[in-house]
Formats: structure tokens, C-alpha cells, sequence
């Protein structure tokens, strides 16, 4: 029998450096996740292969709609799902020799949450704007992305999913699911595409979740600025 869940995805850019050489998930270990249950402060394990530098993006899924928050970490993208009882969540920070590797993020409330961290070489850091570009929606197993234009070759798409219940997210029909984790309550995974070609890039559809969930998708975009 189905799962009457709701599934939420938002999406992002990465720009390029100035050079525009292309950005990569880190070397040996670059991705972590894990699950946390009736807390409202608990540590985010970043990558072990993580180095001054790098991008880090981290992704959660949450039974409870209250925002947490680390310091030093920038609250990108957050955004209501299942009727705005659950919370999805994206922060990004970039990482120097001497942060800590297990940041902790504090809420004002308990929940049971699922985090995805991706480690990201080569991305650069200027200002990123987030940019709600509506939803997109479909009943069964499939969530469709809306379109994304990137502004530079070589930038990264970065897709960061949530789900309600334990969803089991598949690759998009273009680029890999870098990280997921699955909890009984919430569910989250971060895909990435190097679009080698800066412009359009269309509707993808995307996570045929294996569980049969009914869902949305709704997206957000961090864009990269014109050169």
C-alpha cells in the first residue's frame, strides 16, 4: 500500500571560481550523514575528508518545522512541507582549518531529524541569492525539478530533497545522489549535476522513490551572479 507522504526538494548553484574550474565533491570521505531523534541540539558530523577551504552543505529533514541553527553557518534555504508540520532544511558555510568537524545545531523545540552534509572543492564564495521558484508536483513516485539556469560553465547544481516518513530517493535523470539518510519520521538527500555548459538547464524528473511515496516538490535556487 502507498505511503500518503509529502516530499520536498530545493535546489541551488554553486558558482564556479573565477577561473571557472569545475567543483567537485572532496577527496576520500566528502559526503556524511546520520539521524537524530527528540533532541533540540545535536552535532552535525561533518566529512572526515573535509579541508580549509571547502564548501559544506548541510541538508535536514525534520518532523518539526522550528529552523535550527549553528554558528557560523548561513540558514540558505527553509522551507515548510507536509502541510508545514515538517521542515526542510539547507545551511552552507565555508569551512577553515581549526572549525569544528561536528558543529552543533539548537533549536527552540525537540524533533527527530535526518542531515546530509556534502564537502565541496573548487566552489566560489561570493554571494549566493536564493530565489523561490514556485512548486512542482505530482501524485506516485516521481518528483519533478523545475528548471535552473546557471550563469558559468562548469557550475555546480545541487539538489537537496526532504521527505516525509523513511523514503528511499533514486538519481535524477540527470547527475547522482552524492548523500542520503533515511529516519522513520523524515528523510533527506543531496544530488549534484556539473552542468559543463552555463544557460538552461530543464525540468528533470527525478527521486522514483522506492517506497511509493505521493509527494511535491518544491524548489528553491540559490543562483550564481552573472560574470
Amino acid at each position: 500500500m502507498s505511503k500518503f507522504v509529502s516530499a520536498l526538494t530545493l535546489a541551488f548553484i554553486f558558482v564556479a571560481t573565477m577561473a571557472h574550474a569545475g567543483i567537485a565533491i572532496v577527496n576520500d570521505s566528502g559526503t556524511s550523514s546520520g539521524v537524530v531523534s527528540n533532541t533540540s541540539s545535536y552535532a552535525v558530523n561533518l566529512p572526515a575528508g573535509v579541508e580549509d577551504g571547502d564548501l559544506v552543505v548541510v541538508a535536514i529533514a525534520s518532523d518539526t518545522r522550528a529552523t535550527p541553527a549553528a554558528q557560523g553557518y548561513t540558514t540558505g534555504v527553509e522551507q515548510g512541507f507536509n502541510g508545514g508540520a515538517n521542515g526542510c532544511f539547507e545551511f552552507y558555510h565555508v569551512w577553515k582549518t581549526g572549525d569544528s568537524t561536528s558543529p552543533l545545531f539548537s533549536r527552540a523545540t525537540t524533533g527527530s531529524d535526518a542531515y546530509a552534509v556534502v564537502a565541496l572543492a573548487g566552489a566560489g564564495t561570493g554571494t549566493l541569492v536564493d530565489t523561490s521558484t514556485g512548486t512542482s508536483s505530482g501524485y506516485g513516485t516521481r518528483v519533478n525539478l523545475p528548471a535552473i539556469t546557471t550563469h558559468n560553465n562548469d557550475d555546480l547544481d545541487v539538489y537537496v530533497s526532504c521527505a516525509q516518513a523513511a523514503a528511499a530517493f533514486s538519481n535524477p535523470s540527470v547527475g547522482t545522489i552524492a548523500v542520503q539518510q533515511a529516519n522513520t519520521s523524515s528523510s533527506v538527500a543531496i544530488s549534484t549535476y556539473a552542468q559543463a555548459t552555463q544557460g538552461l538547464l530543464g525540468t528533470q524528473a527525478t527521486f522514483m522513490d522506492t517506497s511509493q511515496i505521493n509527494g511535491s516538490a518544491v524548489i528553491a535556487l540559490i543562483a550564481a551572479p552573472a560574470p
